[in-house]
C-alpha cells in the first residue's frame, strides 16, 4: 500500500512539473533585421546586458525561455533589454594585446629611424633591431583585432534596435 501511495505522489509531482514548465532552449539565437544574419550565444557563457532602464547586469546566462533569459540570479525579459553581448576574457586580453602592440610598433620605428644611415656598427644593429621590434608589435596589433570585434553589442530595442529573439 505504502509503494503506491509513493507512486501516486511521484506521479502527481511529475505531472504538476510538466504542466509549470516553460519551454526553454540551451542557445540565444539572435538574427539581425536588415540580412537575416544569425548570432548565437549558448547557456553557461559570460554575458553583459543593459536594461531600458539604464541597469547593466553581468554574470553567467544560466537560462533562456521564450520571453526571458536567467542571468546570473536576475531574470530579464526581453522587452527590457536593450542590449545583450557576450563578455570574454578575449577582449580585455585584445585591448592589452594592441596598446602592447602599438607601443612596441612605435618604440621599434623611433629606434630604427634613429639608427638609419650612421656607419656605426651599433647603430646599425639598432636599426635592424628597431624594424624587427616594429614588425612583431604591428603583428599583435592584427592578432588583437578579432579578439576586440568578438564582444559586439546585440541591440534588442531602443532607437538603434537592429536584433531580435528567433
Amino acid at each position: 500500500m505504502r509503494s503506491i501511495n509513493v507512486s501516486i505522489v511521484v506521479l502527481i509531482m511529475a505531472v504538476l512539473t510538466n504542466a509549470f514548465t516553460v519551454e526553454a532552449s540551451d542557445t540565444l539565437v539572435l538574427k539581425k533585421q536588415s540580412n537575416g544574419a544569425e548570432q548565437t550565444i549558448r547557456v553557461g557563457k559570460l554575458v553583459k546586458v543593459k536594461l531600458l532602464s539604464g541597469q547593466k547586469i553581468k554574470g553567467e546566462l544560466i537560462g533562456i525561455s521564450n520571453n526571458f533569459i536567467v542571468v546570473g540570479a536576475d531574470t530579464v525579459q526581453y522587452k527590457n533589454v536593450e542590449w545583450i553581448t557576450r563578455q570574454t576574457f578575449l577582449r580585455p586580453l585584445g585591448i592589452a594585446l594592441a596598446t602592447g602592440g602599438t607601443g612596441i610598433f612605435l618604440f621599434g620605428t623611433a629606434g630604427f629611424l634613429s639608427s638609419v644611415g650612421s656607419d656605426d656598427t651599433w647603430a646599425q644593429l639598432g636599426a635592424v633591431i628597431g624594424a624587427l621590434i616594429a614588425v612583431t608589435g604591428g603583428i599583435i596589433d592584427l592578432a588583437a583585432l578579432p579578439m576586440l570585434m568578438h564582444a559586439r553589442k546585440f541591440r534588442l530595442n531602443g532607437e538603434r534596435a537592429n536584433w531580435q529573439v528567433e
